[in-house]
Formats: C-alpha cells, sequence, structure tokens
C-alpha cells in the first residue's frame, strides 16, 4: 500500500462474471436479483466491482453477421440491460476478457457509450492499446485507488482474443511489461489488478500460469489481485500481506439460448419454448437450437469482501450460488458453504486435474464436430485439422532452419 498518513477503514467488494442476457432478458428490468442479505452486504461498502463478460449492444444487433468472428461463441446482452448493473449497485466493470469484442469495433463503442451514460466505469479495454491501458481512479473516503484490468492472450486456452494496438481497438493484453509500467505510474494509495486468465472449469489454480504470476505481479506493485474466466471458484492466496483471488467464479450468469453455429440468440417467447426442450449443460447438443444451463459448482460463486486498514488488508470470502432455473442469487450457508470451502483449498495434484480436464475436454470437442458436421463431416474436420497443424509445425521447424 502507497499509504504514508492515517485514514479510516475503507471496503470494497468485487465479483466474477457479470453476464446481463439470457434468461434475464424475458424477466424484464422488475426482476430481484439479489437476495436480502446480499443487498445488505452490497450497499454496506463504498466501491463495488465486476468482470462484465459480453458487449451491451441493440437487440437487432445481435447476430453473427456483426460479429468479425462469427464462428467463435458469441456473447452480447440488449443495451437496456444495463439496468441490472445499477440494481446491483455496480460502479466498474473490467472488460478486458475474451468476449467484449464478440461485435467488433461497434460493438465495444455501443458498449462502452452505454456504461458511460449510466455513471458506470471502466477499464481494461478500448479504441487503442493507450485506452484499454488505462485505469479507474475511485476514492473511498480519503483513500485513492487504481483499478487495472488485463487478460491472457496467445495461450491454448485463451486464443480468440483480440488485443489493442497503438492504434487498433482491442482488450488490454497481459504483458508483465505493461503491468509494471501502469503501476508504476499510478499514485494511488491502493492498486487493484484484475486479470482474465487461466484454464476454464478447474477448481484449482496453474501454479504456473496463475500461483507464480500472481506472486510476480504483487512483487510489482499490486496490493489487491482479483480473477475471473474459469467460471468456477478457486482458492485465496496471499502473498507478502497481498490476497491473490485466482477466480471469483459466474456471480451472474443467466441460462441462455444457444444456436449453432456459435451464438446467444434472443428468440421471441413462442420459438423460446422449442429452445428449452433442448436443454443441456454443454455446448452444443443439438444442431440447431439448445437451451444452455449450468452446473451446480459452475453457479457457486465468491464475493469478496476487501477492507483496507492503515497498514493491513483483510478480507471475507462469502460464497454464493445463483439458482438453477432463475437469475437471482442467495449466500451459500452452512454445510454447503462449508463443503465448496473444503474442496477448493484441498491439497490436489494440479496435473493429473488437468489431464482429466483436457480429456474432458477432448471428448467435448469431438462431441461439438459430431452434433455440429456429422460423422463423415467430423472426420473430415479432424483429418483437416491435423493436416494443418502438421503443415504449421514443418513450416516453422524451416523458418528457423533458415
Amino acid at each position: 500500500m502507497n499509504v504514508d498518513r492515517p485514514f479510516q477503514e475503507a471496503k470494497l467488494i468485487a465479483v466474477g462474471d457479470i453476464f446481463l442476457g439470457g434468461d434475464l432478458y424475458y424477466q424484464g428490468l422488475d426482476c430481484e436479483i439479489l437476495s436480502s442479505r446480499l443487498q445488505e452486504l452490497f450497499e454496506s461498502v463504498g466501491v463495488r466491482i465486476a468482470n462484465l463478460e459480453s458487449p451491451l449492444i441493440p437487440l437487432s444487433k445481435i447476430d453473427s453477421r456483426y460479429s468479425p468472428m462469427p464462428d467463435k461463441l458469441l456473447h452480447a446482452a440488449p443495451e437496456q440491460m444495463i439496468q441490472y448493473l445499477k440494481k446491483l449497485h455496480i460502479d466498474v466493470v473490467t472488460l478486458a476478457n475474451n468476449h467484449i469484442f464478440d461485435y467488433g469495433e461497434e460493438g465495444l463503442r455501443e458498449t462502452l457509450r452505454v456504461l458511460t451514460e449510466n455513471g458506470i466505469q471502466y477499464c481494461g479495454a478500448g479504441f487503442n492499446l493507450k485506452e484499454a491501458r488505462k485505469p479507474v481512479l475511485v476514492d473511498i473516503g480519503s483513500v485513492s485507488f487504481s483499478l487495472h484490468s488485463y487478460t491472457a492472450y496467445n495461450m491454448s486456452y485463451l486464443r480468440m482474443i483480440v488485443p489493442a494496438s497503438e492504434d487498433s481497438y482491442g482488450v488490454a493484453p497481459l504483458k508483465l511489461s505493461y503491468v509494471e509500467q501502469d503501476l508504476d505510474h499510478s499514485d494511488a494509495d491502493i492498486k487493484i489488478v484484475y486479470l482474465h486468465w487461466g484454464r476454464e472449469h478447474i477448481l484449482y489454480p496453474n501454479p504456473r500460469d496463475k500461483v507464480d504470476l500472481g506472486k510476480r505481479i504483487v512483487d510489482l506493485g499490486a496490493d489487491v489481485i482479483l480473477g475471473s474466466h474459469a467460471h468456477v471458484i478457486q482458492r485465496v492466496d496471499s502473498h507478502e500481506g497481498k490476497p491473490v483471488f485466482y477466480s471469483l467464479g459466474n456471480f451472474l450468469f443467466p441460462n441462455f439460448c444457444y444456436q449453432n453455429p456459435a451464438q446467444i440468440v434472443y428468440p421471441g417467447r413462442s420459438e423460446l419454448k422449442d429452445f428449452r426442450r433442448n436443454r443441456t449443460e454443454d455446448l452444443p447438443k443439438a444442431k440447431v437450437c439448445i437451451y444452455k444451463t449450468w452446473r451446480e459448482i459452475n453457479r457457486i460463486s465468491l464475493v469478496a469482501h476487501i477492507r483496507f486498514c492503515e497498514d493491513d488488508i483483510t478480507f471475507e470470502e462469502t460464497y454464493c450460488i445463483q439458482d438453477a432455473n432463475e437469475p437471482r442469487i442467495d449466500i451459500l450457508d452452512g454445510e454447503s458453504s462449508n463443503h465448496i470451502r473444503d474442496e477448493v483449498y484441498r491439497a490436489v495434484n494440479y496435473h493429473i486435474r488437468l489431464k482429466k480436464w483436457e480429456i474432458t475436454t477432448f471428448i467435448k470437442a469431438i462431441r461439438y464436430l459430431y452434433y455440429s458436421y456429422g460423422f463423415l463431416g467430423m472426420v473430415r474436420t479432424i483429418f483437416s485439422r491435423m493436416l494443418l497443424a502438421i503443415f504449421t509445425f514443418f513450416n516453422r521447424a524451416k523458418k528457423s532452419a533458415s
């Protein structure tokens, strides 16, 4: 902490991924998302932070024809759903993730306009690298905070990313040189780094990609590290007295309708029944349309309640759960809370868990190809991708030799 004066205790709350579409859209704008206990917790702090996992654009533009990546799983929510961020009292959103650019530069422009018009600050994306790396500055009483947001990229599990450059739009890429420069340039009392990183659906942080990297970022000057992207919660570590929240999980991520090739859609109510007949926890299950739901482990999130005193940072972990059928969130109590805590803090061999994850992911990929293209199409696709991988390997070897 960069504080050389007495100050009163400052408190904030951070949550993980928020998606404002799916079933929430069909609830109208009067749905009460938070339980009374959560509402009270949110109102007890000075600042609330979340990761906004999709662009906010006009409903008429939620169409893969408007996306620069039509084969990617496209996330988007209608722009009027911004009202729910306000109902949640969210003050700041991070945008450095793998979906904010799903509808290209225009989708990002619409999102930033909607956020600005509704008084919600943001960081992590922009129309050039300087804008994307610009932190949010907020004060809680006499204490100043800077929030920096970055996303991992060029990873086997985070490839379809649009990193900002000197003269083009995108997200702030996670480069240690950028993090170091940005933290050095910040005069804030407290410096918070929010990262979109790691593999999905694994309860345990990667020892290299997360644990070691988190320590290095703390050593560069971060007072708190917050994490998202895994769609499940992970444990919290402390390095040099600074908390590292590897993954806060899905805080608000309603069930949604999905249509091939890869798009979240908003059918009319008469069509909605057809989607909901194809209910599945995986993507995809049908060639035309499905209704995507979440396993219980994906509906559990971690609310980070962080307190800053003159020479100390303390925090509480509050486990929450989203209802299986409706976008409503409550605190997870008693035995269920203890069980999930015991699981995420359990000592495990990460590499064994990773192998299990890789096998599961491979099976899902084969299933995806089969349902999307049929048996012969699946074989052709696998064969063509193998040829492409072999060609790429030898082409790189040839360049290295020359």
